[in-house]
């Protein structure tokens, strides 16, 4: 199945055996500084948007923004757009976004150690876009076990489901996903970033 085929997490749950909290795992008050020229073209978006728009809006003038600003301060890992990933005929597909580690020479060339699927919840549909992100970071998981590093642990896989405007976050360890959500960015968008950017450190720190 395509990860655009689950429809729910619970359609993920009746193949894998994944236990599913909303606890936090976040640090408390986690916050980055903005330049002042992200917080106008963010305000400058908000101000444009209707209640009609498109879903294409939401991710390029929220979504990639947020993802590209966080990524400037992380160099040692790789975000990569709409690009196929396969793990066995159950779980593949072409997820929006994945971020992994650069810790090979052909690293940008060639997708090694996924450590963040990040999904759009097209029409705000959270429920659907969490099944496709859970079936993603599975896939994730499952690769990153396949191909171990030395004698290293099994790293955790970090999810995000956002409409660029409401963010919520996953961590995959094991079989136990916590899932957690973010206050809407329209009035903290510095919390928003310092999540996204705490995970960015945290899949980063792999990297070496």
């Amino acid at each position: 199945m395509a990860f655009t085929d689950y429809k729910s997490m619970e359609d993920v749950l009746r193949k894998e055996p994944v236990i599913v909290l909303n606890e936090e795992f976040l640090p408390k008050q986690v916050k980055k500084d903005l330049p002042d020229w992200f917080l106008q073209d963010i305000t400058f978006a908000l101000s444009i948007k209707s209640s009609q728009e498109n879903e294409a809006f939401y991710e390029e003038f929220f979504i990639v923004p947020f993802l590209k600003e966080i990524w400037k301060h992380h160099r040692n890992i790789k975000v990569w757009s709409h690009i196929y990933i396969q793990y066995d005929d159950d779980l593949c597909g072409n997820p929006d976004y994945i971020v992994s580690a650069l810790h090979e020479a052909h690293s940008y060339e060639m997708l090694s150690t996924p450590l963040l699927a990040a999904i759009r919840a097209k029409q705000q549909n959270f429920i659907a876009g969490w099944g496709q992100c859970l079936a993603t970071m599975l896939a994730c998981q499952k690769i990153n076990a396949d191909h171990p590093r030395d004698d290293k642990p099994l790293p955790p896989v970090y999810g995000i489901v956002s409409t660029g405007e409401i963010w919520e976050f996953g961590k995959l360890e094991a079989h136990t996903l916590k899932k957690i959500s973010s206050p809407d960015f329209n009035c903290q968008p510095g919390p928003t970033c310092g999540s996204v950017g705490y995970i960015f450190s945290e899949c980063e720190r792999v990297s070496f």
